[in-house]
């Protein structure tokens, strides 16, 4: 307790959890929707939404005021940058459900609270899918903000809105696998499995730095065929959570 009232930071992203709880939790959840607002309180990592806006821009911007801007005057190396906030944005995808690994004990008990196994497995996913999304957008407007105020050239080139297009194919697909792999219980599993996923995605995006750009209608392309990827391994996933013996 007192190393918490020392600390801001832990004093903000506690007040915020505390009121959204209250506020969560001042009526019975009846409704999926209630429900999955309840579920999504316990996959809040690493912390709050308006968190992650404050940490990840003030990280990019002090890395762009310490010499990075200088080194992005070309559409290739701009595309090389963005992969850090690709990066940063598989690790909020994986977040929360690094977090269902630690609530693995008690899945089963949660499970056979009063709804159906398969109200149960859409709820959670809805809830993480949801918390996924919001972060995602708002990461990319962050970045537009970010590209508008130190690299501006670079507004209005294709190559900003094909990272976009691209980052958003590679979140449904990591989502799918995280679904799917989160489902037998072992981080040790889930970690080298998306490692290897990662450098699957990645190295892609890193070849075309050099190799030239995709273009749009391609780029559009390859994150549909991602995205359909991931919707049929989520659906994977959820079948496999419907049918899977908890502990």
């Amino acid at each position: 307790n007192a190393s918490l009232s020392n600390n801001w930071m832990l004093n903000l992203i506690a007040g915020s959890a505390s009121a959204r709880l209250e506020r969560a939790t001042s009526a019975p959840a009846t409704t999926p929707r209630q429900r999955a607002t309840l579920f999504s309180l316990g996959d809040n990592w690493p912390s709050p939404v308006w968190m992650n806006l404050i940490m990840i821009p003030v990280m990019e911007i002090v890395l762009l005021q310490m010499g990075g801007r200088d080194s992005i005057q070309t559409p290739q190396a701009f595309r090389r940058a963005m992969l850090m906030p690709m990066l940063i944005s598989m690790a909020i995808v994986l977040g929360p459900w690094m977090q269902w690994m630690q609530r693995w004990a008690r899945l089963g008990y949660e499970s056979l609270r009063p709804v159906s196994r398969r109200e149960w497995a859409w709820e959670n996913g809805f809830a993480i899918a949801q918390a996924i999304a919001l972060n995602h957008a708002l990461i990319i407007v962050v970045q537009v903000l970010i590209v508008a105020v130190f690299l501006p050239q670079f507004l209005t080139e294709p190559v900003l809105w094909e990272s976009f297009i691209w980052f958003t194919g590679c979140q449904v697909v990591v989502f799918g696998i995280c679904a799917w792999l989160t489902s037998y219980g072992s981080i040790l599993l889930m970690s080298m499995m998306l490692g290897a996923c990662s450098m699957g995605l990645f190295a892609p995006w890193g070849a075309s730095a050099i190799q030239g750009a995709w273009g749009l209608p391609l780029t559009a392309c390859l994150s549909l065929v991602l995205s359909l990827i991931g919707v049929w391994i989520s659906r994977l996933a959820f079948k496999r959570w419907c049918l899977l013996d908890l502990p």
